[in-house]
């Protein structure tokens, strides 16, 4: 199955096309363009970074026109390799506002990048994708990351949320169909934004539109 990329308004572009510039601007309204992206980014303390949540345990959605909003249950990892990673979130996990100044600018304060921040150095990773209640994460044969490490950040709208346990998903595995997997619907763009950190970048519209 060829890999699709999102463009800025959504919807899929041809490959090849999949460089494209974000403006902090565009994420700070609420526009989000595909990156262009290059190798190298600077590690961070997820320890560090929840003193920022606004929540601590708080739904993981998505936000459609009109206001229909979709709550996750799980995040599947799907590698090149047929291995799947499992992460229940029907409980909600830490969130976070995007909408704020950069750690760039700062003294002191939110330790926490911004999502341009993080995409400043980030590389393509693969696709986003949604099965009924499920975000599915189809990673590209070329991404290097150690799978016990693993840890994800959500990002859409002005909000994030911040996965950091996932496990094998050894006994469920039969209960998922990899081919219906990797033809559900295509939502966002997966990038590796550090060596064992991922960033599921879902723009609006989604869910509902």
């Amino acid at each position: 199955m060829s890999k699709v990329l999102l463009g800025p308004d959504g919807t899929p572009v041809k490959k090849g096309a999949s460089q494209l510039k974000l403006t902090r601007r565009a994420f700070a309204g609420g526009a989000l363009a595909t990156p262009f992206l290059a190798q190298g980014a600077a590690a961070t303390d997820p320890e560090d970074e929840i003193n920022d949540a606004i929540d601590l345990l708080d739904a993981v959605f998505f936000q459609g026109q009109g206001g229909t909003r979709l709550v996750l249950t799980a995040v599947l990892v799907v590698t090149a390799a047929n291995e799947l990673l499992f992460a229940n979130i029907s409980q909600g996990a830490p969130k976070y506002d995007e909408n704020r100044i950069g750690t760039s600018a700062l003294l002191g304060g939110l330790t926490r990048p911004t999502i341009p921040e993080r995409l400043e150095n980030a590389v393509v990773a693969g696709n986003v994708r949604l099965f009924e209640t499920i975000l599915v994460l189809q990673l590209e044969r070329s991404i290097q990351i150690a799978m016990r490490l693993l840890q994800l950040v959500i990002a859409h709208r002005q909000l994030s949320w911040d996965i950091l346990r996932f496990r094998q998903a050894t006994g469920i595995n039969g209960s998922y169909d990899l081919a219906v997997l990797r033809g559900a619907e295509l939502i966002g763009t997966l990038f590796q934004i550090e060596q064992n950190r991922l960033l599921a970048l879902v723009p609006p519209p989604t869910y509902g539109s």
